[in-house]
């Protein structure tokens, strides 16, 4: 016990406790037939380096055609909610359609999109810098196709962390992702996955991490002071 001029001071009693309730992960999985940019299709398509695609036609076909001859990206876009909290893993599932080569597999790449998704649903003309979006710049992920798989296969792309910042960062908006065939050796045949696509919906399933409440913080008894004469 602590003396002072007309007062005992009794011990400081300190009692701090954090109250933080438990946070539990929640998934949300998307599809490009949410929220249609053009009424009646999927939000996804191609764009080509030679050949326009046809507004409304969401066939996402990517690679080359010796037909005419042109390369194709292909694209697709979700419209993301305002989730309450973070994304903290994401999958890309595309189901596969046709696919044909010369080479036994072939490497697929996703990339980020800077051309707003109401310009990529546009089409009907071509775009070269479109185009080039859709297969460059940050790298999302990449996934192996064996050819000859079948059309059903459904394609499952976990997405790296520069894709999660990027969905985190678009919370509320449309986000795209593009498609290109990394192992393309532009030879005299068709060399292409995603065939005989349209109408097919994909999805982005999501992992989100709630913020956690405040934490109630409880400062009991920080200082016990008596009274007393001397």
């Amino acid at each position: 016990m602590l003396f002072k001029r007309g007062w005992v001071v009794l011990p400081a009693a300190f009692a701090l406790i954090f109250i933080v309730p438990t946070v539990s992960a929640s998934v949300v999985t998307l599809s490009t037939a949410d929220n249609p940019i053009n009424p009646g299709s999927n939000n996804s398509g191609w764009w080509s380096d030679s050949r326009a695609s046809s507004t409304g036609n969401d066939n996402y076909f990517t690679g080359f055609l010796r037909s005419t001859p042109n390369t194709m990206h292909g694209y697709f876009t979700f419209d993301i909610p305002n989730l309450i909290g973070h994304v903290s893993a994401a999958t890309l599932s595309i189901r596969l359609g046709n696919n044909g080569s010369p080479d036994r597999v072939e490497t697929l790449g996703f990339f980020d999109v800077s051309t707003p998704a109401t310009d990529l649903a546009a089409r009907g003309f071509v775009d070269t810098a479109i185009f080039d979006d859709l297969g460059s710049g940050a790298l999302y992920g990449t996934t192996q196709v064996v050819i000859g798989s079948s059309s059903t296969t459904i394609l499952q792309i976990p997405l790296n962390q520069t894709a999660l910042n990027d969905i985190n960062a678009n919370l509320g908006d449309f986000f795209s992702i593009g498609s290109s065939l990394l192992t393309l050796g532009q030879t005299s045949v068709d060399e292409q996955v995603f065939g005989f696509s349209a109408g097919f919906t994909n999805h982005l399933t999501l992992t989100v991490i709630p913020e956690p409440a405040t934490g109630l913080m409880l400062l009991g008894l920080f200082a016990l002071t008596g009274r007393r004469r001397a």
